[in-house]
């Protein structure tokens, strides 16, 4: 596997999942993927609004008729995620940096706990981590430097379905 915060693959290993998010604002989030093959990918970013996904993690995907506002293909297929089947990703940090904190300074400091992080915008951050020390380390970084912070504790029980149905 590669190291946590790595993204870099090969791009004709890439492709893009959707993940529908029916109760929010936006109605999905779209995910980078290494494809592993057998229906199976390999998350590629860290996900800004699906906390139940996370960077590294195995997912399995289906390929569903395109339903994005928008699309004017007749054709148009795309990859929907169904569920998790590998949690790699242990922890989920969604987050804002006070005003006053060096975002540079910060963010070096966090990548040497071990955390994967993503800006959303301005000083907002989402941020994964495999490791319960790392989330522990990163959590006392955010608790000098964050205005706020989310923790997701990503441990749960697998497989956990996300959307749809695999069958």
């Amino acid at each position: 596997m590669p190291a946590y915060d790595s993204i870099h693959v090969h791009p004709d290993r890439l492709t893009t999942i959707r993940v529908s998010l029916p109760d929010g604002p936006l109605t999905g989030e779209w995910l980078h993927a290494e494809i592993l093959g057998g229906g199976r990918f390999r998350i590629r970013n860290v996900p800004f609004s699906t906390p139940e996904v996370g960077l590294h993690d195995i997912v399995v995907a289906v390929e569903v008729d395109c339903e994005i506002d928008g699309c004017i293909e007749p054709e148009c297929r795309t990859l929907e995620l169904v569920e998790v089947v590998e949690r790699v990703t242990r922890a989920r940090f969604l987050f804002e940096l006070h005003e006053s904190s060096s975002a540079r300074r910060v963010l070096d400091e966090a990548q040497r706990t071990g955390v994967a992080i993503e800006c959303i915008a301005g000083q907002m951050y989402v941020a994964n981590t495999r490791d319960r020390h790392a989330a522990n380390r990163f959590q006392r970084l955010l608790e000098r430097h964050a205005s706020w912070f989310d923790l997701n504790d990503m441990a749960g029980p697998l497989p956990r379905v996300i959307a749809g149905d695999a069958a």
